[in-house]
């Protein structure tokens, strides 16, 4: 699926945008489209090292929200247990009128399975909808196999429970 590395923050759907940790320094970005919701997908060490703590509240961070999920670009790796958490948040802040920003270190793993869970949570859509829909607008993305199948099998639990969306 990837393609050449893209160090720039792509939009993805309405109020929702992935890419790279670097777009946190980017102030006029998350000015512009009122991104107040940052999501981070990294390891500890990653956060610790790029110190984005700082960044967030650099940012403006008493007006931004941030969510870490621990975890490691790695195919064992547990990102379905966060799909339902992330989701809620997502659609908490869009109610709000905020924008969300979804960050891995490259925005190319981590981060696309995160945004594909969400569109599969929010339309009913299958794993290859979602990651169609993301390739689209970002053509950087490479989930790893232990998320494809976690991806695979929210696509299986959103069947036996009927929210699918009918082809």
């Amino acid at each position: 699926m990837s393609s050449t590395i893209s160090f720039d923050p792509s939009f993805i759907d309405a109020g929702l945008w992935i890419g790279p940790r670097s777009a946190i320094t980017m102030k006029n970005f998350l000015n512009e489209y009122k991104i107040r919701q940052v999501i981070s997908v990294q390891t500890k060490k990653e956060v610790q090292d790029f110190n984005l703590k700082h960044h967030i509240s650099d940012s403006g961070g008493d007006d931004r929200f941030w969510l870490w999920i621990p975890a490691d670009d790695t195919c064992e790796e547990e990102l379905f247990r966060h799909f339902e958490l992330v989701h809620q948040t997502i659609e908490e802040a869009r109610v709000k009128g905020y924008s969300v920003y979804i960050h891995c270190a490259e925005g190319i793993s981590r981060s696309p399975t995160i945004a594909a869970a969400h569109l599969m949570l929010k339309n009913g859509w299958t794993r290859r909808k979602a990651l169609e829909h993301i390739l689209k607008h970002r053509l950087c993305i490479e989930p790893n196999d232990g998320f494809m199948n976690q991806l695979k099998s929210l696509e299986v639990k959103l069947d036996i429970e009927g929210r699918l969306a009918k082809k």
